[in-house]
């Protein structure tokens, strides 16, 4: 029976594609310790947060009391955020908007920008971009449709990370 021998690696005559995947394997773990070690350090954090924003979306104002409200909490790498519809009895976009923003300055957000754009069905889209300490909210309202959009999230500092 022959043993198996390893051969010692020649760092003086390391050929090109040996150096690109020693790189690509070490750039690969190092990115995953870190990723798992913030992971790891930042779960309790998260969880809180995911806990603060369920609160923060459920203390939303309804200016328009809604039929039916729906929302999802998702996840993208370490960051949580929320997405909601609320069905409401036929509103007229602009105005839905409207009374969202005023009853969202009532308690306590701030208006970041406002904007209207036509989608490729031709239908407007009316929305608010809102602002409350490191909480963003967005709210949108589609023409012939009646239902709202509401986006939130919380940049913190996994956020301004990029996670």
């Amino acid at each position: 029976m022959r043993g198996v021998t390893m051969e010692k690696i020649d760092w003086k005559n390391l050929s090109y594609d040996d150096f690109t995947g020693f790189v690509a394997v070490t750039a690969f773990l190092l990115f995953v310790l870190y990723f798992g070690g913030l992971w790891y350090a930042t779960y309790d954090y998260r969880i809180q947060m995911r806990d603060q924003m369920v609160e923060m979306y459920k203390q939303l104002p309804n200016p328009i009391p809604p039929i039916e409200d729906d929302y999802g909490v998702h996840q993208r790498w370490l960051v949580f955020y929320i997405d909601g519809v609320k069905v409401l009895n036929k509103p007229q976009p602009e105005n839905v908007i409207n009374e969202y923003k005023k009853a969202l300055e009532k308690e306590g957000w701030a208006t970041e920008r406002e904007y209207e754009h036509v989608r490729n069905d031709k239908n407007k889209i009316y929305g608010i971009n809102m602002r409350k300490g490191e909480f963003i909210l967005s709210v949108s309202a589609r023409e012939n449709r009646d239902s709202i959009n509401i986006h939130l999230i919380k940049r913190d500092w996994i956020y301004n990370k990029g996670f």
